[in-house]
């Protein structure tokens, strides 16, 4: 992947600060592109291999995990144990675990 330097701003906007350090960086000859998801950015480098997920394919992979045990004749009551890297899979096991967070 190599070293790089990306900048943005957590709203996605290109704001002018965002936009005057990369012209500074530029002028001292460093490439630092701007980027309307910086927050997709950083999840890349602190899961490198994981790749990401829409909000869509999380759900669709959250309802897989909670169907599985289900099938296994586990449920409400029953005590889990998880392990798993962290990406995806993991947050789809947690929540499962965890069951609703809002029941209401």
């Amino acid at each position: 992947m190599g070293r790089r330097l990306t900048l943005g701003e957590p709203d996605g906007s290109a704001s002018e600060r965002v936009q005057a350090i990369a012209a500074a960086l530029a002028r001292a000859g460093l490439k630092a592109p701007v980027t309307d998801d910086i927050r997709g950015e950083i999840w890349l480098l602190s899961a490198p291999g994981v790749t990401p997920l829409s909000y869509g394919a999380l759900r669709a992979l959250g309802d897989r995990t909670v169907e599985a045990p289900r099938q296994r004749g586990i449920g409400s009551g029953n005590r889990v144990a998880l392990m798993r890297k962290t990406g995806p899979e993991m947050e789809a096991a947690f929540l499962a675990a965890a069951g609703p967070l809002n029941p209401a």
